[in-house]
């Protein structure tokens, strides 16, 4: 089950309040990130926009979270680190991508003052 994050267009599924698989909401659907040039400053980002902290990518295989069978929606985003949210960093545009579910990935965030 994914947990819904009030105010926000991205949550982290198929896991628990801090971690799961990356997913984004855009026009009208949720859909994964590829992994393709994420980096920390992409995950820092997106905690932040979860109201946590810093976070780490995690693989599927951990964890046992699981491969998404919705829209791919972002590949190759690059975030330097300035951007207050996931979109504002540059990407390939939404829905313009090479990759598959398998290249999905997790994050696990951690919580503010832990």
């Amino acid at each position: 089950m994914s947990k819904r994050y009030p105010k926000s267009n991205v949550r982290l599924a198929d896991g628990g309040y801090n971690w799961g698989r990356v997913e984004v909401f855009h026009d009208g659907m949720w859909g994964t990130v590829c992994s393709d040039n994420i980096n920390n400053n992409f995950v820092d980002i997106l905690c932040s926009q979860l109201g946590m902290s810093t976070g780490e990518i995690v693989t599927l295989g951990r964890f046992e979270i699981t491969k998404s069978s919705d829209q791919v929606w972002l590949n190759r985003v690059q975030c330097d680190g300035a951007e207050l949210s996931i979109e504002d960093c540059v990407n390939d545009g939404w829905g313009d991508h090479s990759c598959s579910h398998n290249d999905d990935f997790g994050v696990t965030c951690n919580p503010k003052g832990g």
